[in-house]
């Protein structure tokens, strides 16, 4: 257990003081688990406009102390007050709304989006509350938020889907993990082609910007090389999809039109693993349509199988 002993309350000199920002009085949070870590806090406060450094070894309890200020989790016992308001008495979803109008949190586990740039990223919660938002993004649209830099100066991101290439595949190696099961194996492969779509695709855009005199596009000093640049980061933010791709016959693909493993029984799949090909937007809504399609079909078949009451092993499915 550790224990964060600061001076108590109304300390701090001689006079009146403004209400505290913050203030713990007897807080004391054990995180679930075999070997619970548990935070106490005997008295802590911090004036309004007064600044905190928080230092202490790894393992000391500052992240529980800020999950606890910030209303991420409820204290067992004691009191919180954070501008006036009791966290421990707020619910888990009021807690959320307290969070987002009245705090700014940079974790140490950066839960960030990886296809919003760094400025989005930063003012993502502002959609969350309604006073920041009006305040800060009155004039902004979302979902993109882009800040003029003065320097004028754009980054440019390329998105490209991949050319179907039978060489990358995903089978079973022969080492096998702590449970003995069989690892896997992934064997993943650019083409040419793939390479040359990118250069050509910022080709023709550096020439219609510069003949419609809108801008110049550039490469980085350190991206020059676009086939480097391409095999080094293309697997960041990826669908990685088609491993188990829809076919007319099994030397075309491992499921069938309807999703069924070519020469297996009652074995469906339904994901991106069954698309033939990909486009670079997210496919979330297909493989929504395809697990939709998959259980209507699934639907019509058990309505054709007649309902018998049996001991013996139930009857197979094509």
């Amino acid at each position: 257990m550790t224990d964060l002993m600061t001076a108590p309350v109304g300390s701090r000199g001689e006079g009146v003081c403004p209400p505290d920002a913050v203030s713990f009085t007897n807080v004391r949070y054990t995180w679930p688990g075999p070997s619970p870590f548990a935070l106490s806090v005997a008295s802590f406060a911090l004036a309004r406009g007064e600044k905190l450094l928080l230092l202490g070894p790894s393992g000391s309890g500052k992240s529980t102390f800020l999950s606890l200020l910030a209303g991420i989790v409820a204290p067992d016992r004691g009191r919180i007050d954070v501008l006036g308001t009791d966290m421990a008495e707020l619910s888990g979803a009021a807690r959320d709304r307290f969070r987002v109008e009245h705090f700014g949190i940079i974790f140490q586990m950066f839960n960030l989006l990886p296809y919003a740039s760094l400025v989005d990223n930063v003012l993502l919660p502002l959609r969350f509350s309604r006073t920041r938002r009006d305040r800060t993004l009155a004039d902004r649209k979302f979902p993109s938020v882009i800040i003029r830099p003065k320097t004028n100066l754009f980054s440019l991101d390329f998105h490209a889907e991949q050319v179907p290439n039978p060489d990358s595949r995903i089978s079973l190696a022969g080492t096998t993990d702590r449970f003995d099961n069989r690892q896997v194996r992934i064997d993943w492969r650019y083409t040419r082609q793939d390479v040359d779509t990118v250069a050509q695709s910022f080709d023709l855009l550096r020439d219609e910007l510069a003949e419609q005199s809108i801008g110049q596009l550039t490469l980085a000093a350190d991206e020059a090389d676009i086939d480097t640049v391409v095999r080094r980061d293309g697997a960041y933010g990826g669908h990685h999809i088609g491993t188990a791709r829809m076919g007319a016959t099994e030397r075309s693909g491992v499921v069938d039109r309807d999703g069924k493993v070519f020469g297996v029984n009652n074995l469906y799949v339904a994901g991106s693993a069954v698309f033939a090909t990909s486009s670079q937007a997210n496919p979330t809504l297909t493989i929504v349509a395809m697990a939709l399609r998959l259980a209507s079909h699934l639907g019509t078949i058990a309505a054709r199988v007649p309902a018998i009451r049996t001991t013996k092993q139930p009857a197979m499915v094509n």
